[in-house]
């Protein structure tokens, strides 16, 4: 910018006529310019004093330029978008705002006490299983539904021992509370995320910006919710049993315990880590091997709370490679969605290797020698 208002002004200076001869000029000087060694000056014949005085006008005016631009007078940039973001951030946030735009987490925790706690007596209440309606389901079974909307499908198959089916559909960590507050803060906050939208404009069935979250999670869940159906599945058939029989889980951990005797210890971790990786939560594989390890515990004698312990710890390990983990996270981050699920295994691979050597030795030590 200062170079152009420096070229502006020698331009100026060459429109000015030059003369020869002006008043007030030395002939001396006129000789040292003369006899300038310089090649441009030797080429031209020198400069006379009009073209200095003009290139000294000219220059003036560029530096009168530039010094106006180092004031400030020039035309300032419109401040963009993220300096505006970051001017309004840096304002203090008054507490109510504060606890406004936190609601969706402290609204989460709070609903969640109030419809587990029992002395709010609303505990019992979703957990209703006294059928309000009843649907036979020819051989499917027999359908029952409660006030609480507590779903039970029972005689499957039109087998009355087999194991019934039970979905309580508000007790459930779903609906209550995510659903709810999520569907809270997108009508308190929906000047936010449209405000020319009428109320009725933004909750338009499946049109306006209301579902758009919805929507998308739904489309995010579709690849988690296949890969977990065969987890919970395989869960359910490993804990299943009938009348006057064992359940494969009761006879997986008799047989192995006594092929293994004391080396039961060594994969009691590997087990839990296993049921983990599979089902992508610890919950899911205490359910499918804890089982498989109390039963294990009591045929070697071992304490049934340590071995448990370690079926804990296993699912914890394998909470780090578990698939249903790796694609839940590449569902909601939706960046790392063309990157394969082996990547992130094989990168978490050592450090899993580590905690299951150290979890195992530390097994040892706890039933070996503490418990005994």
């Amino acid at each position: 910018m200062i170079l152009s208002h420096f070229k502006i002004g020698l331009n100026y200076a060459e429109m000015i006529p030059t003369a020869k001869g002006s008043p007030g000029v030395e002939e001396d000087e006129e000789d040292v310019l003369e006899t300038s060694t310089s090649p441009l000056l030797k080429d031209t014949g020198g400069p006379d004093q009009d073209d200095i005085a003009a290139s000294l006008e000219g220059g003036g005016a560029g530096a009168g330029a530039a010094t106006d631009f180092v004031d400030g007078d020039t035309p300032k940039k419109e401040p963009s978008f993220q300096d505006e973001e970051a001017d309004e951030f840096e304002q203090n946030l008054s507490a109510s705002e504060v606890l406004g735009n936190t609601f969706p987490i402290w609204g989460t925790v709070l609903l969640l006490i109030i419809t587990r706690v029992p002395q709010f007596g609303i505990n019992d209440r979703l957990q209703e299983t006294t059928p309000d309606v009843n649907i036979h389901l020819g051989t499917f079974g027999d359908l029952h539904i409660s006030r609480s909307v507590n779903i039970t499908l029972m005689n499957i198959f039109g087998d009355p021992d087999a194991p019934s089916w039970n979905f309580a559909f508000f007790f459930v960590p779903w609906f209550i509370p995510f659903i709810v507050i999520a569907s809270c803060t997108m009508l308190i906050y929906r000047k936010r995320v449209d405000p020319d939208a009428t109320f009725f404009e933004y909750i338009r069935p499946f049109r306006g910006q209301f579902w758009t979250p919805m929507k998308e999670g739904i489309v995010r869940m579709k690849n988690p919710t296949i890969a977990l159906l065969g987890a919970t599945t395989l869960a359910a058939l490993l804990t299943a049993s009938s009348a006057g029989e064992n359940s494969p889980a009761v006879a997986l951990g008799t047989v192995l315990s006594d092929a293994l005797k004391d080396g039961w210890v060594a994969i009691a971790v590997l087990i839990g880590g296993l049921g983990a990786f599979f089902a992508g939560s610890t919950a899911v594989s205490n359910l499918t091997f804890a089982q498989v390890q109390s039963v294990a515990a009591t045929n070697l004698g071992l304490m049934t709370t340590s071995m448990l312990a370690l079926q804990s710890v296993g699912g914890n390990l394998g909470n780090q490679i578990a698939i249903g983990n790796i694609v839940l996270v590449k569902a909601i981050m939706g960046t790392v969605k063309d990157v394969p699920e082996g990547v992130f295994i094989w990168k978490n691979l050592p450090v899993t290797a580590l905690y299951c050597l150290v979890a195992t030795a530390c097994g040892f030590v706890l039933l070996f020698g503490i418990d005994n």
